[in-house]
């Protein structure tokens, strides 16, 4: 995106100024099973709470996480005391920052928006979608939430 700008001599010039990738201005991302939220997490995901966590934009790379009173809680992993970290306040984290959500569900922040990018240009597959999750090791693997079909002959 281009912006006009006056320098100290009082000259006008264009300069490139970065756009935010996420569709609109918006700040807030509601994640959970609810079909209303903005992220959607697979209903068969039943640790994770309807409307689980809220997301919000502080700048290019940190966020505020605010657990929604869920019934299996929100953790972030804290790097500096390398354990995982309940979220009883709102906290700051950084994008990549290992989140946890219910009792299995691993991600990040990056990861959640990414999918939310995906379904606003239509590119998801609906909640069928397969979901970016961490194991304890950090090693990211897909799981999806479809049903195998029943084995045929």
């Amino acid at each position: 995106m281009k912006k006009l700008v006056r320098n100290d001599d009082g000259e006008v010039r264009e300069i490139d100024v970065p756009t935010t990738s996420y569709p609109s201005s918006r700040r807030h991302f509601l994640v959970g099973r609810n079909s209303q939220c903005h992220i959607r997490i697979p209903k068969t995901f039943d640790s994770i709470s309807n409307r689980h966590l809220i997301i919000e934009i502080l700048d290019d790379r940190h966020y505020r996480i605010v657990d929604q009173e869920s019934a299996n809680g929100t953790e972030f992993f804290d790097r500096q005391m390398r354990k995982w970290v309940s979220v009883t306040d709102p906290v700051r984290v950084r994008g990549d920052t290992p989140l946890r959500l219910g009792k299995k569900f691993k991600t990040s922040i990056d990861e959640l928006l990414s999918k939310y990018r995906a379904e606003s240009r239509g590119d998801a597959r609906s909640d069928s979608e397969s979901i970016i999750i961490r194991d304890d090791d950090g090693n990211v693997r897909r799981r999806s939430s479809r049903k195998k079909p029943p084995y045929t002959t």
